[in-house]
């Protein structure tokens, strides 16, 4: 079994598991004795669960986060993502109960981060340029966190409700000017916030 085969067969494994165990609850012997491998197969592959969790989400999703999210590209990329959550609603909303080191929750929010700090820039374009690192970075955190924030909170829902309002939302949010407002509030002589 070649590497990406042996690491397909224990995120299956691990999906099967969090359908009815609690992710606290299940170990690497599991996830390995669940698709008969060794715990030393799975130490090869992965440091522990919560990396296998995340590289679920970064594998699965790789596909919807391209260097092209402006426009329409956006709001598909929402729409996407929300589709996938749905259809693996029984993972995401056992794994993302945990938000300790390391976890799902850690490593979609530097993902969204990411995204937050590169849409940022595309649609204020030279006007980031007036902004220190830190502004910027705290700019994508702070989408990020709420974004995390919703997102989380629909899926222990159930995801139950229509994302639409979600992804609609989120699309006004940078179509509006509210980034643009706080590029444009930085002072000319270029003061910005401290960073340490």
């Amino acid at each position: 079994m070649n590497s990406l085969r042996t690491k397909q067969a224990l995120a299956e494994s691990l999906k099967k598991l969090t359908a009815r165990k609690d992710f606290q609850e299940i170990s690497v012997g599991g996830i390995a004795a669940g698709c008969g491998l060794s715990r030393n197969t799975f130490y090869y592959h992965f440091r522990d669960k919560y990396d296998l969790a995340n590289w679920i989400f970064h594998s699965e999703t790789a596909v919807l986060f391209t260097d092209d999210l402006d426009g329409d590209r956006w709001g598909e990329m929402l729409n996407q993502l929300c589709d996938y959550l749905q259809q693996n609603c029984e993972f995401y909303s056992n794994v993302l109960r945990y938000t300790g080191q390391n976890s799902l929750y850690e490593a979609m929010f530097d993902r969204f981060s990411r995204i937050f700090y590169q849409r940022i820039h595309q649609t204020n374009g030279p006007a980031c340029a007036r902004l220190s690192e830190g502004e910027l970075s705290f700019m994508a955190d702070f989408f990020s966190a709420a974004f995390m924030g919703l997102l989380t909170r629909w899926i222990s829902n159930g995801m139950k409700t229509d994302p639409a309002l979600f992804r609609i939302c989120m699309e006004r949010l940078f179509a509006s000017p509210l980034i643009e407002d706080y590029v444009n509030s930085v002072e000319p002589s270029g003061m910005t916030v401290q960073e340490e």
